[in-house]
């Protein structure tokens, strides 16, 4: 497809709607409508599949050319989508890589089905009132909602709508509400849209429109016996006192139709204020004229361009300033522009009518109106009462002002020329008269501080004086305006390094490259200098931080005096340590870290600066860790002004730094890589990315891309001016996500640790992770000190061009620094590497005759191999842990499909109304199951009852079902190999599905396929189900039924153990749960068998015995392999340990364990899951037996000594994790055993330890290691009860070889290193120190006389069973180890990984 078969799509043209938070579903129709009409919708919907970039053919992998296309096509529509939303919608898809990621993104975000966002819509729906919004925006609101109810796959019933909308319109609608409600046909919502619709604007028509109401002021004066009236020339009745914006005048008659503003009179309008008659003005009325003459009344005319208004005076004094009091007006009114205070302007239309009829707008309205043309100031009555509590009492001469609370005059008016008034000064605030207090002013104000408080009474002219916190103080403003103090300067004082180290934990964040989560920074106060560990947990800062102390504090030194950090628990476990040492802890108090300052700043510029450098790189965030540990290195190099311009490098070391061999992060590199060549003929480089400085070397670190491996090497070629990122299609980038798929392999530390440590370990992005945050090195590797100062890199003569091959084992954690060591000429105490290569394929050796001189072969050293014993990458794929979950995922639903559909052909139920029954519940449990090479083999969904909610005799009964012995296992694998039988493999579908049930038992029904026709129905069980506690036995009676009846037998010894005996044919049959291993001699007959029971029980043949409850068998030319690797790995990887340094024995034979050691104690719940976990690996580790034996015995309440003896075994098993037993073809099946005590080896309690191992042939069988449950008064005794244990277990394997036919030559030899225990044995003398033990002694004794065990002495350096009876130094025990039947696998993997290279199979 070329280029121009793609289709342009362009936000503007095909998308006009932007996609805002309110109108989702009118954005996604529009979108889905317009990429359905261009035949598009594929790309968002997921029916169309991504084309993969690379296809292989016959001449190997190629670019597809379907990929382009669709890549091109798809990016267009990101982008028309990106451009149809919002600006604070954009970052929700930005970073989608598909249409359908942002397609997904936009669904999630606006049409969510999780209950909240359904309870939320539906409490919006049901409280909305219409309010002042008109029906067009009221319905189109509820609709909106029910839309997006809809699209959160809740949707609401259109009558239901249509009751919320009638229910919430208000009051003014109430008619027609009812006239709906008694509709007999229900209305949709176009017609309830029309009808009231309609409604409104018939509301809105009959609600008349008032004219707006003009406010008026008349002026009267008397003079000397005659009366003047001035009256105005517009319409009134009566004197109209006052008036507002609001027309809110209280006059004496109603308003008629105003006149304009300047005065001109039209005739037609006119109308009389005095007789109400329209057609003349007042001046003209005769009726008026009648009136003043009979009451001697003179109309005295002024010029009607000067306004008055409401202000009565006496001709012959002018009342400065005086303010009336009136009764008519609403509002204060002054043209005293001084007398007001914070004015604000008034646009609206209304205006104060004059006395002479002129209106008079409002120019500025504060407490009062400003109108500048009018001559006296009105006091409204009504308003000075409302605004101030109080009350006026007017009297024939004069008037009071009274406080209603108190009842006191606050002031007093005269009456002259009955007009009252009062004189008060220019400024005046009438909102203040009456007297209140401090606090009342205060509140009134709105709470302001007291500084603002002060100016605002000062200026506003009020009586209040000495004004302070402390006669003002405010209970509200205390509690609802706290907030934080100001903070002064740091009071501390140091005058040499170390004396004050601040710290702090940054995270969490996004897993980075090398599965880092957090950093902890140590700042040094006193020369501001900065040491970054990258961790996996906060609580990695207890183990970390006393290995720091112990680097810094001996190559500066001088001691750590203090150090300050916030209350976080990862410090406060500190506490104990530095308490101990002497260290002094300041803490910041709660909630207040800007006391911490010093490391909070730093954390700022640290983050700023790495980040600064990812986005010009354009790196990925997980680089987050390399970037960071950059920025340290920068920033300590760089210069500060608060130490005067000198860089914390310079103030600490006391040289300046070297900036010449500085590089841009992220730029172009090519490291020398000869050393890692397997051919002269390979490239000696390889294009990388330059991540930063190497912590450990002098050298850089370079990322190749495409193999994910970090390089440091010293030989690097820069191109500075290129970034590889920016172009990307020249390079892909790992995420977190790709390292989590790739083979956990541990890293091999460096010898030596730099104090500049930026990092823990050292940075990988191999398919390996790094190690531990808190595992620093030894103080034995601690740098070497010289004269000369740390630099970056160290020039190319004092380092050695060969690589070196040096590793030391990571007993403690390791940070690696920001800076080198402070050592540039010599920075290990081994030559140091020129190139390195941090991909762990050379890994330590576990132990020192381990050691290899071949090359680095990575055929022979692969480190998958090595560090997991696995063939293949396992990934760490999530498993749901809900059905809602998995129904998102169609490979897990279609996993759900499968079951149910299973469950239904197989009958396991049938549906019943609920009536009295109270049923157990359900549930989904997922597991992902693998094939022995670590892939995928299918994803598994299992219905699983809750059993524990069964009740003993009502719902069930028996539960017992055996499962095989492993050493049942041991003897048949043992016997087949001898017969060279093939061993066949089965495994059962819904092995506990088949069993029928018993007992009346009744089950919810399955989450998520609930019957639509059925919903309360629940399920009464007809079949077993996964989780009853029946169901274990009611599978076990359907198999050995149908056993039975194919002709096989129990055996005796052991009930899981099933013969086929008959016509010369033999075939065992031996189940553990429903998995299944047959061996026979005759392969027809094991042929003819599996079809039948595949006919009867739905069953998997796997072929070949290969992967049996989790350990992997693996064949030979002369045997069989088991190994338990993968368990191994997966309890290191759970604990942390996976990089810990490995050990050659599992305990310390120095260290005797006891309950009561004296150290602290610690949670026993890990202890304890560790411990079981371990049990485990007694089926092919014998060597470990001791030790988890004797460190069981203290889980009721284990001590730090012993969690770090668990924690030496998994050490142990670390370095031996490619261990397991080695069973070889042989002849012989003789019985032979090997039985030892270690008399009174449990100190606290006296009493022995037992140990024994049995061999059929060559093969260890049987093995065990335990107390003795008395004690015993001398080692013969002790040894004769060892004896007395392995007797009668060599009883039950004779037993188990006669059910299975197997017959022995000679009788079973048991051999002894003590000679009183052997001679026991056979003298037929009744020794009296043996009278206690007699029953023991009679039961071996009958065995040693009848010839049916034979005792032997044997010299205890040939005691195989030493190893389970006492810890051991590690030559014996390594010795004894191999003499057991513990082989190295490591031959045998890597052969099967060399097969499997050369057939072209990836490794």
């Amino acid at each position: 497809m070329s280029s121009k078969s793609t289709v342009q799509i362009t936000a503007a043209t095909h998308f006009p709607i932007k996609l805002t938070s309110n109108n989702f579903p009118v954005w996604r129709k529009q979108v889905e409508s317009t990429l359905i009409g261009l035949e598009l919708e594929s790309f968002i919907s997921g029916t169309r599949n991504q084309p993969s970039r690379l296809i292989s053919d016959k001449d190997g992998e190629k670019e597809n050319p379907k990929f382009l296309p669709w890549y091109r096509q798809d990016q267009v529509i990101i982008s028309a989508i990106l451009g149809s939303c919002s600006e604070t919608i954009q970052p929700l898809i930005s970073s989608a890589t598909t249409a359908r990621d942002a397609w997904e993104r936009l669904n999630s975000s606006f049409a969510s089905a999780s209950r909240s966002r359904i309870i939320s819509l539906k409490s919006k729906l049901v409280k909305n009132p219409k309010g002042n919004r008109t029906i067009a925006e009221y319905l189109q609101d509820m609709r909106s909602i029910a839309d997006d109810l809809a699209l959160a796959q809740s949707p609401i019933a259109e009558e239901d709508l249509l009751v919320h909308i009638l229910s919430q319109l208000g009051d003014d609608y109430n008619t027609i509400v009812a006239a709906i409600k008694v509709r007999e046909n229900p209305l949709s919502y176009p017609e309830l849209f029309d009808k009231l619709s309609d409604f409104e604007r018939a509301l809105k028509e009959a609600t008349p429109n008032p004219e707006p109401l003009l406010a008026t002021a008349n002026y009267t004066t008397r003079q000397q016996g005659q009366q003047h009236y001035r009256y105005p020339s517009e319409t009134s009745s009566g004197s109209q006192r006052g008036g507002g914006r609001n027309n809110r005048g209280s006059g004496r008659s109603s308003w008629s139709t105003p006149q304009s503003h300047g005065g001109r009179q039209n005739r037609t309008n006119n109308f009389c204020q005095f007789c109400n008659i329209p057609g003349h003005q007042t001046r003209d009325c005769r009726k008026l004229s009648r009136f003043l003459k009979d009451n001697n009344i003179t109309i005295g005319r002024t010029d009607p361009v000067t306004p008055t208004a409401n202000v009565t005076t006496s001709g012959s004094t002018p009342m400065s300033p005086t303010w009336l009091f009136d009764t008519g007006a609403s509002n204060h009114v002054t043209s005293d522009r001084s007398s007001l205070h914070n004015l604000s302007e008034y646009g609206g239309p209304d205006e104060v009518v004059l006395g002479d009829g002129k209106g008079s707008y409002f120019t500025e309205v504060a407490m009062m109106w400003l109108v500048p043309n009018l001559r006296r100031n009105l006091i409204s009555v009504a308003k000075l009462c409302k605004t101030n509590r109080v009350s006026v009492e007017f009297f024939a001469s004069h008037f009071f002002v009274k406080d209603l609370r108190t009842g006191a005059r606050l002031m007093r008016g005269e009456n002259l020329e009955d007009v009252y008034y009062v004189n008060l000064p220019s400024t005046l605030q009438l909102n203040t008269t009456t007297k209140v207090s401090l606090l009342d002013c205060h509140h009134k104000l709105g709470h302001p501080s007291i500084k603002v408080f002060k100016s605002l009474v000062s200026n506003l002219g009020l009586s209040f004086k000495h004004i302070s916190d402390s006669n003002m103080h405010c209970s509200s403003c205390s509690i609802n305006k706290s907030h934080k103090l100001p903070f002064g300067p740091n009071s501390f004082v140091v005058t040499k390094p170390l004396q004050l180290i601040y710290s702090d934990v940054w995270g969490p964040v996004q897993t980075s490259i090398d599965n880092f989560n957090y950093y902890v920074l140590f700042v040094d106060y006193y020369s501001k200098y900065v040491w970054l560990y990258p961790m996996k947990r906060k609580s990695d800062v207890a183990t970390l931080f006393p290995q720091f102390k112990l680097l810094v504090e001996k190559f500066f030194q001088t001691p750590i005096v203090s150090i300050f950090t916030d209350n976080g628990g990862e410090y406060q476990g500190l506490t104990p340590f530095l308490q101990a040492h002497g260290i002094s802890h300041f803490t910041t108090p709660p909630h207040t870290p800007e006391q911490n300052g010093v490391a909070e700043r730093r954390h700022r510029h640290v983050v700023e600066t790495g980040l600064a450098l990812l986005h010009y790189a354009k790196l990925p965030l997980t680089f987050w860790s390399h970037a960071f540990q950059t920025a340290v290195y920068l920033i300590n190099r760089l210069p500060t002004p608060i130490l005067n311009n000198q860089s914390p490098f310079q103030r600490l070391y006391h040289q300046p730094p070297n900036y010449t061999k500085l590089k841009p992060f992220g730029c172009l590199c090519y490291p020398w890589l000869r050393p890692y060549n397997n051919s002269k003929l390979q490239p000696r480089s390889t294009p990388c990315l330059f991540l930063g400085y190497s912590t450990s070397k002098s050298a850089y670190k370079c990322f190749d891309p495409t193999t994910h491996r970090l390089y440091h090497s010293r030989h690097v070629q820069f191109i500075e001016s290129h970034f590889p990122s920016h172009s990307s299609s020249s390079l892909t980038l790992p995420t977190a996500h790709d390292f989590l798929q790739t083979p956990q392999a541990n890293h091999a530390p460096h010898s030596s640790l730099p104090l500049d440590a930026s990092n823990i370990s050292s940075s990988h992005v191999t398919s390996t992770p790094p190690i531990l945050p808190h595992e620093l090195p030894s103080p034995s590797h601690a740098p070497t000190l010289t004269s000369q100062p740390p630099s970056p890199l160290s020039d190319a003569s004092s380092h050695h061009t060969q690589p070196s091959t040096t590793h030391t084992s990571p007993s403690t954690p390791q940070p690696h620094q920001s800076t080198p060591v402070p050592t540039p000429t010599n920075i290990c105490p081994t030559p140091s590497l020129s190139t390195s290569q941090d991909d762990n394929s050379i890994p330590p050796p576990a132990s020192p005759q381990a050691r290899r001189t071949r090359n680095k072969n990575p055929k022979y050293f692969n480190s998958s191999f090595i560090k997991s014993t696995t063939l293949h990458p396992i990934p760490s794929t999530l498993e749901p842990t809900t059905h809602t979950q998995a129904l998102k995922d169609p490979k897990w639903r279609h996993a759900m499909d499968e079951e149910f559909n299973a469950l239904m052909q197989n009958g396991t139920w049938e549906l019943v109304p609920r009536a009295s029954h109270n049923p157990i519940g359900s549930k989904w449990v997922f597991r992902i199951k693998r094939n022995p090479d670590g892939t995928i083999s299918k994803y598994k969904a299992r219905l699983v009852a809750k059993g524990f909610l069964q009740q003993y005799g009502k719902d069930y009964f028996d539960t017992f079902s055996p499962v095989t012995k492993p050493v049942t296992i041991r003897v048949i694998l043992s016997i087949a190999l001898s017969q060279s039988w093939p061993l066949r493999q089965l495994d059962v579908n819904n092995a506990f599905l088949h069993g029928t049930l018993h007992e009346e038992v009744f089950m919810t029904q399955p989450p998520g396929f609930v019957h639509p026709q059925f919903p309360n129905h629940i399920c009464k069980l007809r079949k077993s189900l996964y989780g009853l506690k029946q169901a274990p036995r009611a599978w076990y009676m359907e198999l050995t039924s149908f056993l039975h009846k194919c002709g096989f037998r129990k055996s005796r010894a052991d009930a899981s153990l099933s013969i086929y005996n008959h016509a010369n044919i033999l075939c065992f049959f031996m189940v553990y749960v429903d998995d299944i291993v047959l061996t026979g001699n005759n392969t027809d007959f094991l042929n003819q068998f599996t079809h039948s029971l595949a006919t009867r029980f739905s069953i998997k043949d796997l072929g070949s015995l290969h992967h049996f409850l989790g350990i992997e068998v693996i064949p030979t030319q002369h045997g069989l392999f088991l190994s338990q690797h993968r368990h191994i790995q997966d309890i290191l990887t759970q604990f942390n340990m996976d990089g810990a340094k490995e050990v050659s024995t599992p305990l310390n034979s120095s260290i005797v364990l006891t309950p009561m050691d004296g150290s602290p104690s610690v949670d026993p719940t890990p202890y304890r899951k560790l411990v079981g976990s371990l049990q485990y690996l007694a089926f092919t580790r014998p060597d470990v037996s001791f030790a988890v034996n004797r460190l069981s015995q203290f889980m009721h309440s284990p001590s730090q000594l012993h969690w770090q003896a668990l924690k030496r075994v998994l050490r142990y098993l670390k370095g031996t994790i490619h261990h397991g037993l080695y069973l070889k073809r042989g002849s012989s099946l003789d019985l032979k055993a090997f039985s030892d005590s270690d008399w009174g080896g449990v100190s606290t309690s006296g009493r022995s330890t037992t140990g024994y191992i049995l061999y059929l042939g060559s093969n260890i069988i049987s093995w065990r290691s335990s107390r003795q449950k008395s004690v015993s008064r001398s080692s013969t005794e002790a040894e004769y009860k060892a004896l007395a244990n392995v007797a009668a277990e060599i009883s039950w394997v004779q037993h188990l070889l006669t059910d299975l036919g197997v017959t022995q030559s000679s009788s079973p030899t048991l051999f002894c290193d003590n000679t009183g225990a052997t001679y026991s044995c056979a003298n037929p003398v009744y020794h009296s120190r043996m009278k206690h033990v007699s029953l023991d002694y009679h039961f071996v004794r009958e065995k040693v006389a009848d010839g049916s065990l034979k005792v032997l002495h044997i010299n205890s350096a040939d005691q195989l069973a030493d190893a389970l009876t006492k810890p051991l130094s590690r030559t014996p025990f390594v010795r004894l180890r191999s003499k057991i039947g513990v082989s190295d696998g490591s031959s045998i993997l890597r052969g099967r990984i060399t097969t499997k290279s050369r057939s072209g199979q990836s490794i």
